[in-house]
């Protein structure tokens, strides 16, 4: 008879009739095994927002410690939230400030959305989103470099590919800003596009674009003189088996994978666009890439990225392409 996946879940009633939460406790198979709480919610979809997965890191191991309460109050301003049409997909976030009985310090709090991370024997309801706490540096790392930096550097600090599931509170200092401050991020014009992800497949990098991309480009184009190079910042890209980090200190680019990665598409951090140049080229920069282009090819780009339409960029070494997800 197979082991039960969990040692103990509960039901909570956070509005009755209108949003529960299963809470598991649980314990995730890891090189040192990591007990946890897992709150999945139901109820959330009803408002059009996907139902959410947040787990935390017990300190106590026996089962019987007490799910903290103050996530149950997230989930029910989150859920305040999307009664009003306000919801938030994958590479999104959400930052707030609870007082009162939720915390006693009244301390931030900052959520960022990834596509479910699986738990091992702990059901995931369709569609959901894995929900990680960000301590104030890491939002600050997030605002500075983008999701995809960030979830890059924590699966490389704790060897979890796409990253650990869970959060802990308060959080360990995995990241710093002042670490990346070499970075090419910080000397160019970037943008946040949690609408795109972007990754190298075999001989070509793809950035993919959902259609909400248009108008999220037409906007950051329209505020860029028309030969600065610029950086935007995607969001992970569910299907990659593997994904780029990077190494300030070596200036080294590395790769976050599994035992059972393949490469086939490995995910980047940024799409950085370099106009003016007298050529076309590509190449992985940092954790990212870059496209480096004639004046001519960035004007064609910019007006594809505003009109919806895919368009590829052959070289002589690795091709780009961009493609929209509702282009024929």
């Amino acid at each position: 008879m197979a082991k039960q996946a969990w040692d103990k879940v509960s039901t909570a009633q956070i509005i009755p009739g209108e949003l529960t939460a299963q809470v598991y406790w649980h314990t995730i198979p890891y090189s040192q095994p990591v007990p946890c709480w897992t709150y999945v919610t139901q109820g959330l979809w009803a408002h059009r927002q996907k139902e959410l997965v947040i787990t935390l890191r017990r300190t106590d191991a026996t089962g019987d410690d007490e799910a903290p309460g103050f996530v149950l109050k997230l989930l029910a301003y989150i859920f305040g939230l999307a009664k009003q049409g306000r919801t938030v997909d994958a590479g999104g976030y959400t930052s707030m400030t609870l007082t009162g009985a939720a915390t006693e310090v009244g301390l931030p709090f900052n959520l960022l959305y990834l596509d479910p991370i699986p738990l091992p024997g702990i059901p995931i309801p369709s569609p959901a989103l894995t929900v990680r706490f960000m301590s104030v540096e890491e939002y600050r790392f997030f605002q500075t470099f983008g999701s995809m930096r960030l979830i890059a550097t924590w699966a490389q600090h704790y060897h979890y590919v796409p990253a650990p599931p869970w959060s802990e509170m308060p959080a360990p200092q995995v990241v710093s800003a002042e670490r990346f401050q070499g970075s090419i991020l910080n000397k160019t014009a970037r943008a946040h596009l949690p609408q795109s992800t972007v990754s190298l497949e075999g001989k070509e990098i793809v950035f993919r674009l959902q259609p909400e991309a248009r108008a999220a480009l037409a906007q950051h184009l329209e505020q860029l003189p028309p030969l600065q190079p610029v950086a935007f910042l995607p969001n992970l890209d569910p299907q990659a088996d593997s994904g780029f980090a990077w190494i300030p200190e070596q200036n080294q680019t590395t790769m976050n994978i599994t035992p059972t990665s393949k490469r086939a598409r490995i995910a980047g951090c940024f799409m950085l666009f370099i106009p003016a140049q007298q050529a076309v080229s590509t190449r992985v920069f940092e954790d990212g890439f870059a496209l480096l282009s004639p004046t001519e090819t960035w004007e064609d780009i910019r007006e594809a990225m505003v009109q919806g339409e895919s368009m590829k960029v052959n070289t002589s070494g690795t091709s780009w392409r961009m493609e929209y997800a509702d282009a024929e």
